[in-house]
C-alpha cells in the first residue's frame, strides 16, 4: 500500500512537471510572437514609444517590460499577444506551485534614443 502511494505521488509530480514544461513552451512561443510583432522599434520622437507589460509574477504584476514603437507595431495586437503570454505564464506558475516575493515591478517608461532612433526602456529625458 505504501509503495502504491509513493508511485501515485511520483506520477503526480511527473504530470505537474509536464504541465509546467508545456505552459513554459507555450509562453516562449507567445513571447516570440510578441518580439516578431515588435521587430525593430524605430522612432523619431518619444511619443512613438511605448512599453508593453509582459508575463506575470506569481503574486501579480508584470515580470518585465518591452519597448515598442507605434510606427512599426499595432498596440492592440501587441496587447492581445501579451495577454496570451501572461496567461501561459500564469499556467506555468500554477502548474509548478511557484511562489514569488510579491514585489511590484514598476513600468520603467520608454524613450526614443536620439543616437539610435530606437525606443528603449528608461525615463524620457526632456
Amino acid at each position: 500500500m505504501a509503495a502504491r502511494h509513493a508511485l501515485m505521488g511520483l506520477v503526480g509530480l511527473v504530470l505537474a512537471w509536464a504541465g509546467t514544461v508545456q505552459a513554459e513552451d507555450r509562453a516562449a512561443a507567445a513571447r516570440a510572437a510578441v518580439e516578431r510583432e515588435i521587430g525593430t522599434p524605430e522612432c523619431s520622437s518619444h511619443a512613438q514609444c511605448r512599453s508593453l507589460a509582459m508575463g506575470s509574477r506569481p503574486c501579480g504584476g508584470a515580470e518585465f517590460y518591452l519597448p515598442y514603437s507605434t510606427l512599426r507595431s499595432n498596440p492592440a495586437r501587441l496587447e492581445e499577444l501579451a495577454a496570451v503570454h501572461r496567461s501561459e505564464r500564469n499556467a506555468a506558475h500554477a502548474a509548478s506551485g511557484r511562489m514569488g516575493t510579491c514585489r511590484v515591478l514598476p513600468d520603467p517608461g520608454v524613450q526614443c534614443a536620439p543616437s539610435t532612433r530606437l525606443c528603449t526602456l528608461g525615463a524620457v529625458a526632456d
